[in-house]
């Protein structure tokens, strides 16, 4: 036994040697409670780990709660957190801060600054990249179209006490399913998700789903409880797909996500789970869907190839004899869709237009909703009726309503549904086929052209006779089918100056010039894009009402919009020159004090395009 006076020494020999060391180490450690614990995905102890943010002293502590505020949907609070960040340790940030405060800046509202943070980004550390591919406001203008054709009153919450998503028609038995996150005994098994604190997803059966009230139903048998389960489509075999996580993990220990067919084997007289992606463990798959004809698909991976964290991909499926599908010739359904963020949720509304959820498109919130037309490549925002500040996903278009998730309720998101007629969508998508290939303006004369009169274009060259008309001439009087394909055929010997334009026109105190005249911005488009040594010449005007001085900033935002526009579709910024001039230079009577017609001012809202030679020099 020691006696005391030696203990004493011992203890101060252990301080000095072990615990003095222990605390000088730890104390030149920054704490990294919160990094660990979003490294594992559990956002709300992360969101705990701290009670004051003065506490924090460590750029990757302040990342990472600016992180599981931002999962959480707490976005102002995510917000200050990152402009702390920046504040504090403005060495230490990285581009993807600066892209995850962009995204913040769009779930707030606050799109010019977005547009502005965003343009930095895609000219430097992104360059190449697609990263929320439209400019602010061109999508709230082209969604605002869309928006005023869906109906109000038809608009429906499906009222339930748990978080409730994504519905499924079995076309077999009519029978509808619907998902919830719902906590049920699962044994010694764990049937919480530690990354929202929430119960994993479960495949609920609906027991009365033509309630105008609210939503129940029994859990569907046979589904793991203790991992999310997803049900996405039923084929008219009635076989159930559904998206899932491996019971194996792979090289890097990763439970990753794949998509299966959920079938009752009756071999075997129980449900089985049959792997639809050849390539396992090699990177994750989701929400797979097919076409009405059962021929196509489209689902949503992370495989190697691809711009983003999911991308949507379409395949082809090929069916044996016993009804089993097959993906083959899988392949992305491009970067107009597709951006570095995540898109999920693909579903066919037809063969030509798809809906899905992305973030990485400039929209009202998180995640939004977005329809995608195939054939002309075209996409466009759904609108605030459906998308708003939360996020919308999981979007089903069945029996002729529209569905989909949002959680714009603090977290615990809910089925929402419009009656939507197809046609409606169809309606958007085939004004701008139209105008692409055949439209020709009808009630509109060129201001220094008298052509309202010409009725056949194509037979003006015999009625002149002789008379000489320059190039510019002939090709404005073109039909504008052909106008486009001359444009989209233009040789390397052409003349700039055989290319006049018409003058755009726009509604009062618009933004977007009338829908007629969007061609003129195509034939303009593919012309730069193929001449790189032309520019254009964008020189904006609007009527003497209001104002001069909102007049002037009107043509300003007008000019700056089609530069925008412009650039967003492929054209070099630096063909580009855009003007506004206000009230300045009408081309009739109509200035202040002058009494004139609703058609009279309409024709000084107007911006030209003229066609240059490009100064290289000046914009070196």
């Amino acid at each position: 036994m020691l006696r005391p006076e030696y203990l004493f020494i011992w203890i101060l020999f252990h301080l000095a040697a072990v615990e003095l060391p222990k605390s000088i180490s730890k104390r030149g450690q920054p704490d990294l409670r919160a990094t660990e614990l979003v490294a594992k995905m559990q956002y709300q102890e992360a969101a705990r780990s701290y009670k004051s943010v003065d506490k924090i002293k460590s750029a990757p502590e302040l990342r990472a709660l600016a992180v599981a505020f931002t999962e959480l949907g707490q976005n102002d609070t995510a917000r200050a957190l990152y402009l702390r960040l920046f504040q504090r340790f403005p060495q230490r940030t990285n581009p993807t801060d600066e892209l995850n405060l962009a995204l913040l800046e769009r779930r707030l509202g606050n799109y010019s600054t977005v547009d502005s943070a965003v343009t930095a980004l895609k000219m430097q550390s992104f360059a190449g990249y697609p990263i929320m591919n439209q400019p602010g406001n061109l999508f709230l203008e082209e969604s605002k179209s869309l928006t005023a054709k869906l109906p109000d009153a038809q608009l429906r919450t499906f009222q339930n006490s748990f978080a409730h998503y994504l519905p499924i028609k079995d076309p077999v038995s009519q029978e509808w399913f619907f998902h919830e996150r719902k906590l049920v005994n699962s044994g010694l098994l764990s049937s919480i998700d530690l990354g929202d604190g929430l119960p994993f997803a479960k495949i609920m059966k609906a027991e009365n789903w033509g309630d105008s009230v609210g939503v129940y139903g029994t859990l569907l048998k046979n589904q793991f409880l203790n991992r999310h389960v997803e049900l996405s489509y039923i084929d008219s075999f009635g076989n159930k797909y559904v998206t899932t996580n491996h019971r194996l993990v792979n090289d890097s220990d990763a439970y990753l996500l794949d998509i299966f067919r959920y079938y009752k084997d009756e071999k075997v007289g129980k449900y089985t789970l049959q792997v639809l992606n050849d390539q396992l463990w090699q990177h994750n798959l989701s929400g797979f869907v097919m076409n009405a004809s059962q021929t196509r698909g489209l689902y949503c991976s992370d495989m190697v190839g691809g711009v983003g964290r999911a991308d949507i991909y379409v395949c082809d499926i090929e069916w044996n004899e016993d009804n089993e599908p097959k993906i083959v010739n899988s392949a992305s359904i491009g970067e107009v869709v597709n951006t570095l963020l995540s898109e999920s949720d693909p579903y066919f509304i037809n063969d030509e237009i798809i809906a899905f959820s992305t973030e990485g498109h400039v929209g009202y919130g998180g995640s939004d909703i977005y329809f995608y037309h195939i054939p002309t490549n075209r996409l466009v925002n759904a609108g605030s009726k459906i998308n708003t500040m939360g996020n919308e996903y999981g979007a089903r278009y069945i029996d002729g309503t529209l569905y989909w998730a949002s959680d714009a309720y603090k977290n615990n998101p809910q089925l929402r549904s419009l009656a939507l007629n197809q046609e409606v969508i169809n309606w958007f998508f085939s004004s701008f086929s139209e105008i692409l290939d055949i439209a020709e303006p009808e009630d509109f004369t060129p201001i220094t052209l008298p052509v309202a009169t010409v009725e056949k274009p194509f037979n003006l060259w015999a009625e002149l006779g002789d008379i000489e008309v320059d190039e510019g001439l002939k090709f404005l009087l073109m039909p504008d089918s052909m106008r486009l394909k001359i444009a989209r055929e233009i040789k390397d010997t052409a003349n700039y100056a055989d290319f006049r334009l018409r003058t755009l026109i726009y509604p009062e105190d618009g933004l977007i010039c009338d829908a007629k005249f969007e061609i003129e911005l195509w034939i303009v488009i593919e012309l730069l894009k193929r001449r790189k040594d032309w520019a254009v010449d964008i020189r904006s005007y609007t009527d003497s009402r209001g104002s001069s001085i909102f007049n002037l900033d009107l043509s300003k935002n007008r000019a700056a919009f089609l530069r925008e526009y412009f650039i967003f579709y492929g054209v070099d910024k630096n063909q580009i020159d855009a003007m506004g001039y206000g009230e300045l230079f009408p081309i009739n009577q109509c200035i202040d004090g002058v009494a004139c017609s609703d058609e009279e001012h309409r024709r000084n809202r107007r911006t030209t395009l003229h066609l240059k030679r490009r100064d290289i020099q000046a914009k070196l």
